[in-house]
């Protein structure tokens, strides 16, 4: 019984018994224009999701554009690797966007479509540093699909570096 617990203890500890996958999004905003209250609203959807679609659903709450830049946090997990996963991201007058000048035809919008960012128990990560010139008004821009060797995971480094082996095109994570 003891072994059955210490392997069990064992597994947690060194998270090789993981059954999931964890992406984690960090994504550095802007400051607000001067004199315009900004707020930044970021919706994550996983699964085959119109982009076009407006995916305002239940309570949002955005988070305002101070003096300088900031980097905010996002994690998404999932059991299934091949799990799409999608990010809007809007910049509103409002903090729920739900402004007249928030409306989905007005609203600036940049948005995100990832080839593949879940390895079974691995975390990757992905950074980006956005800007009001990215955003399209109107809220319906193509996203930009983001390439999986671009998502660091399994060996070090930072966002300069590709992430697949150069001889093969694997992901260090597969």
């Amino acid at each position: 019984m003891r072994g059955v617990v210490f392997s069990s203890l064992l597994c947690l500890l060194t998270g090789g018994c993981a059954r999931n996958a964890v992406f984690e999004i960090d994504l550095t905003v802007p400051a607000a224009p001067a004199g315009t209250p900004r707020f930044v609203v970021v919706d994550v959807e996983t699964g085959d999701v119109a982009f076009e679609d407006d995916w305002r659903s239940g309570a949002r709450t955005g988070t305002p554009l101070g003096e300088m830049p900031q980097t905010l946090h996002y994690s998404v997990v999932s059991e299934n690797p091949e799990t799409v996963v999608q990010m809007k991201v809007q910049f509103c007058v409002s903090a729920n966007c739900s402004a007249l000048e928030d409306a989905p035809d007005r609203v600036a919008t940049v948005g995100y479509r990832f080839e593949r960012v879940f390895y079974v128990g691995q975390r990757t990560r992905w950074r980006t540093e956005l800007d009001f010139d990215a955003a399209t008004a109107g809220g319906t821009a193509t996203p930009t699909e983001v390439d999986r060797c671009d998502i660091e995971g399994c060996i070090e480094g930072s966002g300069d570096t590709s992430f697949c082996r150069l001889t093969t095109g694997e992901h260090y994570c597969e």
